[in-house]
This record gives structure tokens, C-alpha cells and sequence, in this order.
């Protein structure tokens, strides 16, 4: 398993400025969170791959901005908005290949009665994911739902259901500090992604404080790669974590010596 990091962490720096100081940090594996409409464009994507390829770092998945408006999008219940969001994540799908990404992290729709969105049962969700994972798949993307802790997914019940539903269509992104702020065990979790379990974000945790970098928390990291070992996982590992909770770069590579020797433990 390799230890990447999220541009999420350096927001709001713009995202190419994030990837400096991703490559500056010698981290071989990145997520890409896609920050307005322009850093979609090709020419922009083909200039930051060409960055991120002379830095040695390749991007594991694709994040987009739109995922606050994805309950709204996908999930109200209005068709006609479902086929035009369809079209709007083509293009999404298209940077995430330019970029040499795998997967693309989508959260989905809201805590259900909230007002302003549709609610709308399971099998419609899988209705609609059917149909954006076909449109993933036709730019070599596959869609990773993530456990949000204020979408419907904070639910281990509704990720299991969806991996019931829809077997290997759609993957998985494990999300510790979400799984913290709705008090979940993140195994609950896990287990419902089962063997679609594709993508990780760690951090750390202790007390009221759900997001810190790996090593400055509580979080039993040795629990957590005996499970992933048991499982079989392989794929990265991608710290993400927020700007507020780290004063120096320097610390993310404290971060990445801490969890290389919880892994040789195992």
C-alpha cells in the first residue's frame, strides 16, 4: 500500500499550487479535488498531468466541487435535472482520465428530509448510480461512493444496499474522520464496501477533534491494518485532512513515517 495525500488538504491554495506542494513533499499518490468549473477544462488537466507526472506523483481519484450539489443534481426526484447532471459529470469523468485517475469520489444525496431535497428511496439511488457508473465507465472511471457523514451514506445500512444492488459497477471510499463524526465504527463501514472497497481517506482523531493527521490522535492503526491486510486491500492509502489541522508540510511526513511503521507491524 502506498501512502498518498489529497490537494483537499492544502484548500483553499488553488489546486495547482496544492501539487506543488504535493510533489515538493515526494508523495508517489494523489487525489485531485477539483475546485471550480475552469480546472476541468482539458488543456488545464493536460498541464497539470504533465506537473504531476515530472513530480513523480499519480493521481489515484478525481474529487469534484459539485459534491455539494450532488443531492440536488442526481437525487430530487426531477428526471429531466438527472440527465442534464449526467452530461455536466461527462466532462467530469473526461479530466479525471486526462489526469490518469482510477476512481471518482461522489457523495450523493443529503441526510434524507432535509429540506429542499427529494428523499428518494434506495432503488431509485441505484437507478441513478447504474447510470452515472455506465457514464464513468465509458472514460475508464469507476465512481467511488464515500461514507459522508451528512449524506444519506453515513448510513452503513444504505452502503450496504447500494453494494447489494449494484455489485461491481460502483466501489467504495472509506472516509475515517466521517466515520468519527457520526460516531460509526469505521468497520461498520467496511464491511458493508465489502469487496468493492477501493479507495481510503486516513486521519486521525481523539476526543471532540475528528480530523488529524495520522500519529496525533488516538485511532488504532494496527486494528485498522490487521483489517486490511484480512481483506486483502492493496490499494492507497490518501491522507486527507483539513488546513486548520497542520501548521507545517513538514508534519505530513512525520504523518507518513508514523504509518509506515504501523504497517511493518502488522
Amino acid at each position: 500500500m502506498e501512502i498518498g495525500v489529497s490537494s483537499a488538504c492544502f484548500y483553499p491554495l488553488p489546486v495547482e499550487n496544492a501539487v506543488d506542494r504535493l510533489i515538493a513533499l515526494g508523495f508517489p499518490k494523489a487525489e485531485i479535488f477539483v475546485n471550480t468549473e475552469s480546472e476541468y477544462h482539458p488543456t488545464f488537466c493536460k498541464n497539470m498531468r504533465k506537473k504531476l507526472n515530472d513530480g513523480g506523483v499519480d493521481v489515484v481519484s478525481l474529487h469534484s466541487y459539485t459534491a455539494a450539489f450532488e443531492s440536488l443534481y442526481f437525487f430530487s426526484g426531477y428526471s429531466r435535472r438527472v440527465n442534464d447532471a449526467i452530461d455536466i459529470y461527462h466532462r467530469y469523468f473526461e479530466a479525471a482520465a486526462i489526469l490518469g485517475a482510477e476512481y471518482f469520489t461522489f457523495h450523493g444525496e443529503r441526510t434524507p428530509g432535509q429540506v429542499g431535497f427529494g428523499g428518494t428511496s434506495v432503488e431509485h439511488h441505484c437507478e441513478v448510480l447504474f447510470r452515472l457508473a455506465e457514464a464513468a465507465k465509458q472514460h475508464g472511471i469507476i465512481v467511488t461512493q464515500e461514507n459522508v457523514s451528512w449524506c444519506a451514506s453515513s448510513d452503513p445500512n444504505y452502503i450496504r444496499a447500494l453494494h447489494d444492488n449494484l455489485g461491481d459497477k460502483i466501489g467504495f471510499t472509506l472516509d475515517l474522520k466521517q466515520a468519527r463524526r457520526v460516531n460509526v465504527p469505521w468497520q461498520e463501514y467496511a464491511d458493508a464496501m465489502g469487496d468493492r472497497l477501493l479507495n481510503l481517506h486516513i486521519s486521525d482523531g481523539k476526543a471532540e477533534k475528528t480530523s488529524l493527521l495520522p500519529g496525533q490522535g488516538e485511532f488504532n492503526y494496527h486494528q485498522f491494518f490487521g483489517y486490511l491486510e484480512k481483506i486483502g486491500y492493496s490499494n492507497s492509502l490518501l491522507i486527507e485532512v483539513y488546513s486548520r489541522d497542520f501548521s507545517d508540510d513538514s508534519e505530513f511526513l512525520t504523518a507518513k513515517d508514523f504509518l509506515t511503521v504501523e504497517m511493518g507491524r502488522i
